[in-house]
């Protein structure tokens, strides 16, 4: 299993080119169809994901944050000391697709609570939590 370590940062404040400082080459970025990677699990913080593809076959990538750090892992066993290239691009699916960055960013997850809360009942008391679920089947999340 290839495991690496971002640390010192999370996804609110990892922008493409700190992750272009942690794999060897920028091809994630060319991908077109990081529409195809999906989540098989996903919470906040953390979640596994993979890709339809009809090549042989896209790995499993678990990406979650904990402590600053942000932390990857392949079953493709790239021993190369940086991201392999699935890693990178799931990470750059989830810097670039609010619907799985709002499960790793407090700061999109708090506005999007924050405008769906003004228009309810809870602006006029805050004393009252509100759930919501981030409907991510359907490709809208809050």
């Amino acid at each position: 299993m290839n495991e690496y370590v971002l640390s010192d940062t999370n996804i609110s404040n990892l922008s493409v080119f700190d992750l272009l400082k942690h794999t060897a080459h920028a091809g994630f970025m060319e991908q077109e169809n990081i529409q195809d990677i999906y989540p098989l699990t996903i919470e906040l913080n953390t979640g596994i994901f993979t890709r339809d593809t009809s090549a042989a076959g896209f790995p499993e990538v678990t990406v979650s944050q904990f402590n600053d750090s942000v932390y990857a892992s392949c079953s493709c066993n790239n021993p190369s000391g940086k991201l392999c290239v699935h890693q990178a691009e799931v990470i750059y699916c989830i810097l670039e697709q609010n619907s799985y960055r709002i499960f790793f960013d407090n700061k999109l997850r708090h506005a999007k609570l924050l405008a769906a809360a003004r228009n309810t009942a809870w602006r006029r008391n805050p004393t009252l939590i509100p759930t919501f679920i981030c409907d991510i089947t359907a490709d809208r999340s809050i």
